[in-house]
């Protein structure tokens, strides 16, 4: 299997720092973008090929929700998960509406994380029904 390319955008440098961690220990997953918001990201993906957009929710200068506006509409086959410490019903909604692939808690365990991008870099789609529940509603 080809490594699954991986970009990511997280504002907190200690975050952003576990999720390299955890990323650089697991087979078939390569980061080869990472940006400290949505703007930095967007640039850094001009010069560099990604299946899968790990965005943070909340973010300096360009966040998750305005990033994954532009990012549907400049580089549409890019997979994306949002990943926030905010659950509240209309944010999700909303990711999903602008067609967000999956959307995932900050404290989402690693097997959960690593699982959630091998299925949407595959299928589109997260293994979370809830997520996908709040397109239809």
């Amino acid at each position: 299997m080809q490594e699954i390319k991986i970009g990511l955008a997280e504002d907190h440098q200690k975050y952003r720092d576990v999720l390299k961690m955890v990323l650089a220990f697991t087979p078939d997953l390569e980061l080869v973008v990472v940006a400290a918001n949505g703007q930095e990201l967007l640039e850094k993906m001009k010069t560099t090929d990604v299946d899968v957009i790990i965005l943070d929710n909340n973010m300096p200068v360009l966040n998750g929700m305005d990033t994954l506006k532009i990012l549907k509409q400049d580089f549409p086959f890019v997979k994306t998960i949002v990943m926030s410490s905010n659950n509240e019903y209309e944010i999700v909604r909303k990711y999903a509406q602008l067609g967000a692939n999956s959307y995932l808690l900050k404290n989402t365990d690693y097997k959960v994380l690593v699982a959630t991008i091998k299925s949407v870099h595959a299928f589109g789609i997260s293994p979370s029904d809830i997520f996908h529940e709040q397109k239809i509603a």
